[in-house]
């Protein structure tokens, strides 16, 4: 063919990528046979250098009139674009909650909680991809993926060598648009409901709002109720602050290891590691505290109050002689420490039959065979090992359980009245107050208590 360009003319597309070989009409009505040289000078004419498709190459050679023009004579290579950093979380960070054989209707979220050290997520880094060419030769440059935008936000740290976040604190886990947190906190802006459910969270919580009967609210750290609390549990691994009070049914239970600060209780259960604060009155409930009871501006009415070294109150009882309990000094009963003693003496009596069990297992080691000889001795010294354990367990129970006279004085200051029914308990010691008192405070000394003026 003498000249191809009268016949044919190439199209680009836009970007370089692609070329199109289209057939003039003239030629198309006197079809004739083009050489592969033909072609490819044609090509090299119109800087068509890379991506030339053999096949349709071989088509045009050998068999032209076969083909619908326009057709496609080269295709660049496209680059391959980096991938995109990725981010996998390691942790919970949504408050769904899977259903368990013992799965309770209120249970209709989980707090995504870490502990402290724990890992939080991975970040992948971009890749740079792999250039491309167009069909003329030119190097098309491929992009590079996009790293995470992501920062390591309250109380997270972010490790340059495994490209990893961990938590410097335990808490809530909460993913920003940006950035990782954990809080210390977990904050609920409304009475508990079947929307939030119940709470079990490894830092401190605090509801503004009550806690209605039936739901329970768990939390390592502090507690804090801008509300009341009905027939609920509350447990805390150090304070309670609850702003107005507790009408717990009988069955509404408040524990803490530390303080607990409330405006009332009545009807409820109280247990704390340290002191108990009552701002109003402590009615029908039983209250028990290892330090001290404050119930300065009100009463205790029924129920029982204890508190290991100190109890101050406004009113104990009242007129119409309800009987209230007073226990002071170690929190416990003397049907505990008698079981307790019971306990430890069957315990000695197996030390010594263990021990004759084995005097008499080596006084007749001449008829067992050594492996016989040995299973024998072997499960004497390992229960006699275990009840020993058990006897030295029980011997420092009894030793936390049994009333000792101390240096500090254990006492109950009444500010007003102390009314008639009121019984006072000391260890295994009852005094049941047969008389009104006013602006009276009650000591324990030398096994008796001693009634004396404010």
């Amino acid at each position: 063919m003498e000249d191809m360009k009268s016949h044919f003319f190439i199209k680009y597309t836009r970007d370089r990528m692609q070329a199109e070989l289209h057939c003039k009409q003239d030629f198309t009505n006197h079809p004739k046979r083009i050489t592969e040289t033909e072609l490819m000078q044609f090509l090299n004419k119109n800087q068509i250098k890379h991506g030339v498709i053999e096949k349709h190459v071989k088509q045009l050679i050998e068999d032209i009139s076969s083909i619908n023009f326009p057709i496609l004579i080269a295709k660049g290579t496209y680059p391959e674009h980096g991938k995109d950093g990725t981010i996998t979380y390691t942790c919970p960070t949504t408050e769904q909650i899977k259903e368990r054989d013992e799965w309770n209707f209120r249970d209709v979220m989980q707090i995504p909680m870490v502990k402290k050290g724990d890992q939080l997520a991975v970040i992948t880094l971009p890749t740079k991809g792999k250039n491309g060419m167009d069909i003329f030769g030119n190097l098309v440059p491929a992009k590079m993926g996009k790293p995470v935008l992501c920062r390591a936000g309250k109380n997270v740290t972010f490790n340059e060598e495994n490209l990893s976040f961990y938590a410097t604190a335990s808490g809530q886990v909460n993913v920003a648009s940006n950035s990782i947190h954990v809080h210390e906190v977990y904050e609920v802006h409304e009475s508990l409901s079947m929307k939030i459910g119940n709470l079990d969270f490894n830092g401190s919580i605090i509801i503004h709002g009550d806690v209605p009967s039936g739901y329970t609210v768990r939390a390592a750290g502090d507690i804090k109720i801008y509300g009341m609390v009905e027939a609920a549990e509350i447990v805390s691994g150090g304070s309670i602050y609850i702003s107005e009070g507790i009408a717990g049914l009988k069955t509404g239970k408040i524990e803490a290891a530390e303080d607990v600060h409330i405006g009332y209780v009545n009807q409820g259960q109280v247990k704390c590691g340290r002191d108990l604060f009552v701002e109003n009155s402590i009615l029908h409930s039983h209250c028990l505290a290892k330090n001290t009871v404050y119930c300065k501006q009100g009463n205790i009415i029924g129920g029982h109050v204890s508190a290991e070294r100190k109890i101050e109150v406004n009113d104990v009882g009242n007129r119409m002689n309800t009987k209230t309990v007073i226990y002071l000094g170690p929190q416990t009963s003397e049907l505990d420490l008698k079981t307790l003693l019971s306990k430890r003496k069957k315990a000695e009596a197996t030390v010594k039959q263990l021990e004759l069990i084995g005097q008499k297992i080596i006084q007749s080691k001449d008829q067992m065979n050594p492996k016989q000889l040995k299973l024998m001795l072997s499960k004497q010294q390992h229960s006699l090992k275990k009840t020993k354990q058990q006897i030295d367990d029980m011997n420092k129970k009894i030793v936390e359980l049994t009333p000792t006279e101390d240096t500090i004085n254990k006492e109950v200051i009444v500010r007003n009245k102390l009314y008639a029914n009121t019984m006072l308990i000391y260890g295994k010691y009852r005094h049941t107050v047969d008389k009104n008192y006013e602006h009276v405070k009650v000591t324990w000394d030398h096994n008796e208590f001693k009634f004396q003026p404010l």
